[in-house]
Parts: C-alpha cells; structure tokens; sequence
C-alpha cells in the first residue's frame, strides 16, 4: 500500500480548519455559547489571579535565585535544596529578567499562561477552532482553581516546555527533517526534566509517535534507535551543560550527596509530610491516586473526545497523534502515585493533557446523521466541565464579591519581613527554623542573608534513626555556632513534621537556641529569636 505523503490529509486539515464552521444550527450554536462562556471564565479568574501573591513553594525558589543573585551563593554546595539544577538556574534567570517584586511575579504568571494557551491552541487547530479555542479555557479553569498556592509552581512551569516538545513533533510548517524534529523534541523535554526530572518520561509516547508517523513503519527498527539517540541529544544538549556547570562550581560533591543519601528519604515521606509504612502507606496511596488529583470527573469525557475525535478525523496522522497525547495523559497521571506524593500542583502536566483530551469532544461532526447525539453529549460536556471546573475557589469568591484576597498565610508574611527590614543590619544573617510556613517567604522580601546552608529545617525531624539525618544535624549546629545568626525565625505550622504526633525531638539545637537567644517578636504561630548580646 502507498505511504501516505505528509502533505496529506494532516497539511489540508490545517487549512480546512481555518475556515470551518463554528456551527450551523441551535445545537452548534447552544456549543459556541458555552465555549464563550468558558473563555469569558477563563479571562475572568486570570483576571482576579493577577491580584494574588505567590504563595507556598514558589516564594522559596525566588529565594534561592536571590541567594544567586544578590549573595553569590550557589545550589548544593552552598544550600541544601532538593529541587533539581535546572530550577535554581531557572529562577536566577528569573530574578535578573524580573526580579523579585510581586508584580513582577504577576507579569511573570501572565506571560507564561499565554505562552501554554498559545501553543496548546496551535496544538489542537487541526481539529477545529472549537477544539483550538476550548482546549486553554479549559485548562485555565482547572489551573485557577487551585487558587494561589499553584501559581508559577515547578509542576506548572514544565507545562510550556511540553507542549513545545508536543508541538514541535507534530508541527508541519517548520519542515522540520526527521533528525532535527527529534533533537528539538529533545531539547524541549530536556528543559522540563532539568526542572523535574521525572518530566523526561512523558517523552516516550513522543518517541513513539515520531517513530510511527514520521519515520514510517516499513523502517521502525532502525527508526527506533535512529530516533531515540537525537532525542537522546537534544536532552544531553540542555542537561549535559548543567551537570558540568555544577562540577566546575565544585557542587557536584554535595550534589551528588544530596540526590544518593538524602533523596530517597525525602521521597519517602507523603505529600502532607508524613512517613507511613506498610498498610497505612498503601491505603493513603489508593485513597490520594484514584482522585486523580480531583480530575476524576473528568475522565470519561477524556476518553469519549479522542473515541470521537478519532472518528471524525480518521485519517492515519490526526489518530496517532491522538494517541499520542492519550500516551503523554497516562504517563503524567501515573507519575505522582510512582512519587507517593498528591500535592495538587503534581498534576497540573497531567491537567494540562486532560484539557486536551476533553476539548477533543467539542469537535465539530460535519455528518448530519450523527450530529444529534454529538451534539447532546457536547452539552453534557460542557455541563459538567462548567460545574466543577469553574467553581470558583475561596479567594475567587472574596473577590467577587469586592473583597481583597488575604495575605499570605494570614498577614504572617509580612509581619516577620516588616521586622527584618526595621531590624536588620548590613552583615547579619538570619536562620529559618521552617518549611513553607512563610519565614523563607519573608526573608524573601526583606532580602535577608541565610546563616547556613539549610533554608528548611524539615530535614531533621523524620527518619531520625538515619545516619544522614544525624550528619545534617551535626552540620546545622556546627554552621550555627560557628557563625552565630542574628535572627533565627521558629515556625511551628500543624503540616510540618516536627509538629506532628510522635516527631522525633532536637534537643540539642532547642539547647542551642535557649542558651543564646532571647525571644523579641511573637506571633500567629512564629517565634523571631535575637541573639543575645554580649555586655
């Protein structure tokens, strides 16, 4: 049988779409009424999110690029963070292109959104503009909803590179060669692994595709190797620089520490910092997975669009790429139980897919004989994507409703780097003694020097039958003492570990703090302790 050209129906298809219809009759249009409103939604709670300040973990990694910055301090081997290069590398680049102010992190959040909705669009145009148009409100319902703790999060942040590399596979009019698409397809998931390494996995429902549909299969064995080795490249071309950068830093050492003793440690806890074993750890994981981090709702519509899709568009390119992006869904829906952590922002690659696949039931079937039933089950659709998509969270409410958004973690924030800036002076240092309990978050602020190389103390109050959790100990007190800070913020928070039932104790570094510092600012579940001075 003669190959299909690529020019074929998948380069006409872009065309078609272009011009097709939005609808012809009260159905169609009933369809187009309820997109618009999820595009008016979807504008609306971007809108009202560009009142918010970042909150949770994203304020901790705007820390760590101003430790870069502003005090020359780099990853491992000058702080202890788990986080891969790639995100302090990626947040020093932040913080010099914006630096650190909070409207810098809404113009930042902006910006990268209209990048995802951009190219989520392009992604899906050959279905349809109903489908090109769908595929990012939707995706903004279900991001926003989150509510302020998701924004700018690292989970979120590799969605950008992964529709590139989605794109970039797909793509016709860059007239890419097979070996160049395969090595920017690379580069591009080798962007989103420098952030979370993990990312990488979703590369091989790609792989697949490029190998099915662009290299043909009368050559798949030699077209297998041919194109995992350039996208293979592609990686390394991203990867590979950073690992060197860290050697020549002389941070591969503490690097490589940190990723073979500690992190299998830090894996082991749950996603609300817990350590569970045996049949608590499985019913936890089932309880968490089969939610699918609330997405689960959605799912029979996320298989029914790409059935659908498929028999519309049934030529061989428009169904492999649907398979495709049905291969990219389950990797990244399975990728946070294999981690046995369920934060919300863990899904949002996975969200992000979904989207895609649900937008696929909005197409547009041009035979009237079907068309009555599609069109029912679209209404159905957009019903329930409407429902529970666009609810709207707490601090969308408040603002609806004329009211400001709380501050971060009720004012606590901005209480502590209030007093920093009143307080401090050039050549001290302050110690957080937290987690994302907001202490970070307002050393942040006030631009406040870290006294040792631990940002958190979290480390230190689980497996404490450890060897490594014991030399970390014995690391914080001997930094501590050695160069004693001035301020050192205690944060007790109900979700930290050593706030929880049966946390191990510190003695000696409770020792440490009572024996030289005196408690001068106290607050909604902080301590700011001040070295005492000498007469």
């Amino acid at each position: 049988m003669k190959r299909r050209s690529r020019s074929d129906s998948w380069g006409d298809s872009w065309g078609d779409s272009w011009g097709d219809s939005w609808g012809d009759s009260w159905g169609d249009w009933l369809i187009v009424a309820g997109i618009v409103l999820m595009v008016g939604l979807g504008l609306l709670w971007l809108m009202f999110s560009s009142q918010w300040r970042m909150q949770h973990d994203t304020p901790l990694l705007y820390y760590t690029g101003m430790l870069m910055d502003e005090f020359g301090r780099m990853p491992y081997r000058d702080f202890f963070e788990t986080s891969f290069v790639g995100t302090f590398v990626l947040h020093w680049v932040i913080v010099k292109l914006f630096g650190y102010s909070e409207a810098a992190f809404v113009t930042l959040g902006l910006l990268h959104f209209a990048a995802v909705a951009l190219v989520s669009a392009t992604l899906m145009w050959p279905y349809g503009k109903r489908v090109a148009v769908a595929a990012p409100a939707i995706f903004a319902l279900l991001y926003i909803s989150h509510g302020p703790s998701i924004v700018l999060q690292r989970d979120y942040l590799v969605v950008l590179p992964v529709a590139l590399g989605l794109l970039l596979a797909v793509q016709q009019r860059f007239r890419l060669g097979d070996a160049p698409r395969a090595l920017w397809v690379g580069v591009m998931f080798g962007v989103a692994a420098a952030i979370k390494p993990q990312m990488v996995l979703g590369a091989i429902p790609v792989w697949l595709y490029l190998v099915l549909v662009k290299g043909g299969p009368e050559r798949i064995g030699l077209s297998l190797l041919y194109t995992a080795a350039w996208m293979a490249l592609g990686g390394l071309v991203v990867i590979g620089p950073l690992l060197v950068w860290l050697w020549w830093l002389d941070a591969w050492a503490p690097f490589w520490e940190l990723y073979r003793q500690y992190l299998p440690l830090h894996l082991a806890l749950t996603g609300d910092h817990r350590l569970l074993t045996g049949g608590a750890y499985v019913r936890y994981w089932l309880g968490e997975f089969i939610k699918l981090g609330g997405y689960a709702y959605l799912m029979p519509v996320a298989v029914a669009g790409p059935l659908i899709a498929a028999r519309v568009r049934a030529d061989r390119e428009s169904v492999a790429r649907i398979g495709m992006l049905l291969g990219v869904a389950i990797v990244y829906g399975l990728l946070p139980g294999l981690a046995g952590q369920f934060w919300p922002y863990h899904w949002m690659p996975f969200a992000w897919v979904l989207s895609l696949l649900v937008a696929l039931s909005l197409i547009r079937d041009p035979r009237p004989m079907r068309r009555n039933w599609h069109d029912g089950l679209i209404v159905v659709v957009l019903a329930v994507a409407l429902g529970f998509s666009a609810w709207p969270n707490w601090e969308l409410r408040l603002q609806m409703r004329g009211q400001p958004v709380p501050p971060p973690l009720a004012g606590r924030v901005d209480e502590i780097s209030d007093f920093l800036r009143a307080e401090l002076r050039p050549g001290d240092t302050v110690q957080p003694l937290d987690w994302t309990g907001g202490a970070i978050h307002a050393m942040l602020q006030a631009h406040a020097p870290l006294a040792t190389r631990f940002l958190y103390d979290y480390h230190f109050y689980h497996h404490p039958g450890e060897p490594f959790i014991a030399m970390l100990r014995q690391r914080l007190l001997t930094e501590l003492k050695a160069a004693p800070p001035r301020f050192v913020i205690e944060i007790h928070d109900w979700l930290h570990p050593k706030d929880q039932a049966g946390a191990p104790s510190f003695d000696a570094l409770d020792t440490w703090l009572h024996g030289g510092y005196q408690v001068v600012r106290e607050g909604n579940a902080y301590k700011i302790w001040e070295r005492a001075r000498t007469p």
